[in-house]
């Protein structure tokens, strides 16, 4: 009986693990391809903004246009933002994450070619 008992604790646990380390990856994934959409593309802030909601929602993530935030200071761009997602913990135990991110860095691009001169 105490070997059940040890078992259905570890299962819990295993559980309950998994979920929130599957809610991590997401947020981290999410994270990196929000981080190179707006530095490595060459987007409008209205398209980033589009951007950023269609790669939440790929990911199944609540995000919304008004969740987050775009600034721009010459090359050096900033987006942050936040979404909450409520885990079930322990079977009937919901347990709300919440996942703050922020993408800071400076967007390089190459030269423009003259198209004229060569």
């Amino acid at each position: 009986m105490k070997t059940i008992i040890k078992l259905a604790i570890a299962a819990i646990i295993a559980n309950g693990a998994w979920r929130i380390g599957s809610e991590y990856a997401a947020f981290y994934q999410f994270r990196d391809a929000v981080r190179e959409a707006a530095l490595a593309e060459r987007l409008s802030d209205g398209r980033l903004r589009e951007r950023i909601v269609e790669l939440a929602a790929a990911r199944d993530l609540p995000v919304t246009d008004d969740q987050f935030t775009i600034r721009r200071e010459d090359r050096h761009m900033f987006v942050s933002g936040s979404y909450e997602r409520s885990v079930m913990l322990f079977p009937g135990v919901p347990y709300l994450l919440r996942f703050p991110w922020e993408v800071d860095g400076f967007i390089i691009a190459p030269p423009a070619m003259d198209p004229v001169r060569r």
